[in-house]
């Protein structure tokens, strides 16, 4: 194999094959590593972690057709470090030689032979637009487990109902749900489990333009493909929490609040439960929201922020900070609505602006 390339075109491909290498000190060393395929019309990055396939597409002036395989990370730093324009690729018996005008880097190869293809894909399903609405999914990811403790908890389900499609995410503490219409026939019934970390590679692949999806039911796994990338992730295996059971049906007190002043006041408050024991302590009146913390030998706080409307009782609840302020970050700017029934059941948070999302945080069961 002989190429010469733009470096800058193989880093920007490097960069989003990156998001599909192993990072596990037991997996074999071609989860670890990149291959490059010089063809004659052009070249081919693959990178794989056994659940997800990475295939990038660029240009380049091929002297030699073939492939190499080596380490992705070290290749990665090589190519980042060199100023050159443009690099060439030469593979020897067992070595990748990289030149530019300075000189030339020689990594050692591994066997590109050992590198997984993908199977062949045969019957596929459209799942456009269910599987590609950046910013539904993006409002769904922030509850998405990121240990691997309960593995099914580290995606996101996909549940086709007949009129329409629920997108949910879960970590056990915290539940952000998305309800919008999309009927896709053939799956009604279904509920489809895609890895988080897989998605957000994804949103950020294709960020310029959205991929075509699909689904093949045969072999468990979501392709997306876009202009210069493709990208199939299996689906994972195991039944999702049943997410209807966490949300109230009923609530004794509700609240509407402006939502930065609220952002404002919890952002201000965590300085010190991040000190503590991560509780901010909300107590309800007709009037206000006061949201209360301390931090040991720190100092404490105690803000209030105006209620816009109330309905139902005095009340007061307990929630870990951090919850709070992935969901108002993450929120846009409107009203917030918070529904809850007692200190010991679910707070309900919904915005003014996206009135098909929802977003559940358990309480902290405060020793007060």
């Amino acid at each position: 194999m002989n190429i010469t390339i733009v470096r800058e075109s193989l880093l920007n491909v490097l960069q989003k094959s990156g998001y599909f290498i192993s990072n596990k000190i037991s997996d074999l060393k071609i989860f670890k590593a990149v291959l490059i395929t010089a063809r004659q019309d052009g070249v081919v990055i693959n990178t794989t972690n056994v659940n997800e396939y990475f295939s990038g597409e660029i240009g380049g002036k091929v002297y030699k057709t073939g492939a190499v395989l080596v380490d992705f990370k070290t290749l990665f730093e090589i190519v980042k470090n060199l100023s050159d324009a443009k690099i060439t690729l030469e593979k020897t018996s067992k070595q990748l030689i990289i030149s530019g005008k300075a000189g030339e880097i020689k990594l050692v190869c591994l066997d590109e032979t050992n590198f997984p293809t993908p199977e062949k894909t045969d019957k596929t399903t459209n799942l456009l637009p269910a599987l590609f609405n950046s910013e539904i999914i993006q409002s769904v990811l922030l509850s998405c487990a990121t240990d691997e403790a309960r593995p099914i908890l580290t995606g996101l389900c996909f549940d086709f109902q007949e009129k329409e499609t629920v997108i949910v995410g879960t970590d056990g503490f915290r539940m952000s749900l998305s309800r919008f219409e999309s009927t896709i026939t053939e799956l009604v019934g279904q509920k489809l489990v895609l890895s988080g970390k897989s998605l957000a590679a994804v949103l950020k692949i294709f960020k310029a333009t959205p991929p075509k999806v699909l689904f093949s039911q045969s072999e468990r796994k979501v392709i997306f493909q876009g202009e210069g990338a493709t990208v199939s992730t299996r689906l994972l295996e195991g039944e999702f929490p049943p997410y209807e059971r966490v949300i109230p049906q009923t609530n004794e007190t509700s609240i509407t609040l402006k939502k930065n002043e609220f952002f404002e006041a919890v952002r201000s408050s965590s300085l010190f439960a991040k000190e503590g024991s991560n509780m901010l302590n909300l107590v309800i009146n007709k009037e206000n929201l006061i949201i209360s913390s301390a931090g040991a030998g720190i100092g404490e706080a105690t803000i209030k922020v105006g209620v816009e409307n109330f309905s139902g009782k005095e009340n007061k609840i307990v929630f870990n900070y951090r919850y709070l302020l992935d969901y108002l970050n993450n929120s846009p700017d409107g009203e917030v609505v918070l529904e809850m029934t007692s200190a010991f059941a679910p707070g309900v948070f919904r915005n003014s602006k996206t009135p098909q999302n929802l977003h559940v945080i358990m309480p902290i069961r405060s020793q007060e």
